[in-house]
């Protein structure tokens, strides 16, 4: 109402009297508001009164710990990390539902927050299809899948199991110092989940994960009895919407400027006039994918800055500080000559 274009909201998972349910039930509010959300997992700070015994007894089952996102380093020769104890289980939430919600924050995180699949998902919202039930339809899938999309699955969940969820401080503590584990940390091959997997799907695996995304539209027009192939190349032509805005980096690190794509149903206008029916065109239309000349300059001294073995890692800490926005492509109609 105050006019704000976007906003967000924040999150803990692990909090007393928590449940799956609740927890679903409190990001599908939000997301109905049109809110950003971020999910923190529950962790104690010493000193406060989660932190005491009794509290821990009455609420707490299980407590694991896990590294805080680049706080290592080597003084005086010794390797040296700072740790975090976190909840793992509660009497209303159960050691799997927090795996669950592992991956179920990532999606949101990716797809919803950050936008990489954000007209993707407000075009299944038309349907009354919401966005949590995506998400949940995304890891039932990936649970089963023997494809690419299942293999990354399958890897971010080692992360967090092997990474993120030790049972006690000394595990965590000879884990990170063997060399191996320790050179991740040095090399960027480890650190925020979240951002070293979306960059993993939308750079590595991007049409890998648009077929992953088509395969689910195709299960929900067979389950909803929709006409399968309206709305299938809908879902197409909004996928091939939301990737032409990603912006494209080649092996040299160099930015494309510009690209021209054709379009059958008029993606641009339905985004502009708040997802409402995404109509067909009789004729088709083009759409110019462009940088601005600030967007241009800002992303290319970044790269130099945070240039690493891998694009990703380097757009990886490009997001930490500042808004994944500058990512995306601006869009306008090109005249067909």
């Amino acid at each position: 109402k105050a006019g704000i274009k976007r906003s967000g909201s924040e999150l803990i998972i692990g909090l007393p009297y928590e449940t799956k349910e609740s927890h679903i039930d409190a990001n599908r509010k939000l997301i109905d508001l049109g809110l950003e959300i971020t999910t923190y997992n529950l962790h104690f700070l010493p000193g406060t009164e989660m932190d005491g015994e009794e509290y821990r007894k009455k609420y707490f089952k299980k407590m694991g710990w896990r590294l805080h996102d680049n706080c290592y380093g080597i003084y005086e020769g010794e390797k040296v990390l700072e740790l975090q104890e976190t909840v793992l289980e509660t009497h209303t939430l159960s050691v799997e539902d927090f795996r669950y919600f592992r991956y179920y924050h990532f999606l949101q995180y990716m797809m919803w927050s950050k936008r990489w699949y954000y007209d993707y998902l407000k075009f299944l919202k038309s349907y009354d299809i919401h966005p949590v039930d995506v998400f949940d339809k995304i890891i039932t899938k990936c649970k089963k899948d023997n494809g690419v999309i299942g293999n990354l699955y399958s890897e971010f969940m080692r992360d967090y199991n092997a990474a993120e969820s030790f049972e006690t401080a000394e595990e965590l503590k000879s884990y990170w110092e063997k060399d191996e584990n320790f050179d991740r940390l040095k090399n960027q091959d480890y650190g925020k989940l979240n951002m070293l997997y979306m960059y993993k799907t939308i750079i590595d695996n991007r049409h890998a994960f648009t077929n992953f995304l088509l395969d689910i539209s195709k299960d929900y027009a067979l389950s909803l009895d929709l006409d399968s192939n309206s709305f299938v190349d809908a879902c197409e032509e909004v996928l091939k919407f939301q990737n032409s805005k990603f912006i494209q980096i080649d092996d040299e690190w160099k930015i494309k400027e510009q690209l021209i794509e054709t379009f059958n149903y008029d993606v641009l206008e339905w985004t502009k006039n708040g997802y409402g029916q995404l109509k067909k065109l009789e004729n088709q239309k083009k759409y110019k994918f462009h940088l601005s000349e600030e967007q241009s300059k800002t992303l290319n001294t970044q790269l130099k800055q945070y240039k690493n073995k891998s694009i990703n890692f380097a757009l990886k800490n490009m997001t930490i500080y500042t808004d994944a926005q500058q990512f995306f492509y601006n869009v306008k109609p090109e005249m067909i000559s």
